[in-house]
């Protein structure tokens, strides 16, 4: 489906109310890392070290690393697996939403760390998140749109 608005990422993060970034680290356990993305009910979490993006894990780093090469999830660490900080793709709070999505189409990728400037993390985006916030901004719009439209006949 194609969106009639496209808004900041910025405002897709405060649709999104992420004022918390969920994150895990290097050193966490692999066991540790499916714990907390369960937790949090995400798919994929950036790992951070130091206030700063070193790699990404997702669901399908446990399905293809982990599980499929057996590897002993106490004793992996979050390190042994991720996607490491040079293959990460990542998105500013002042790109547009239409350009995430272009970004995670051109990529194959269903997760979008967002950077600040600084290399700080903002927010952490799914392509399913992602649309679900377009299409409640786009459904804001209209309505407004449809109100001002009423006001004035």
């Amino acid at each position: 489906m194609r969106h009639i608005i496209n808004p900041k990422i910025e405002e897709i993060l405060h649709e999104l109310h992420q004022d918390e970034v969920f994150f895990v680290t290097p050193e966490m356990s692999v066991h540790e890392a499916g714990r907390k993305l369960t937790a949090a009910k995400v798919t994929g979490m950036p790992v951070i070290e130091n206030n700063r993006i070193v790699g990404v894990i997702t669901e399908q780093v446990f399905l293809r690393k982990v599980l499929m090469e057996r590897l002993d999830q106490d004793e992996t660490k979050v390190a042994d697996v991720m996607v490491s900080k040079d293959a990460v793709v990542k998105i500013l709070p002042r790109n547009t939403a239409r350009t995430a999505l272009e970004i995670m189409e051109t990529h194959h990728i269903r997760h979008l760390p967002v950077i600040d400037d600084a290399g700080v993390v903002k927010g952490f985006l799914s392509q399913r998140s992602l649309v679900e916030a377009l299409d409640r901004l786009e459904e804001s719009y209209l309505a407004a749109q449809q109100s001002a439209l009423d006001r004035t006949t």
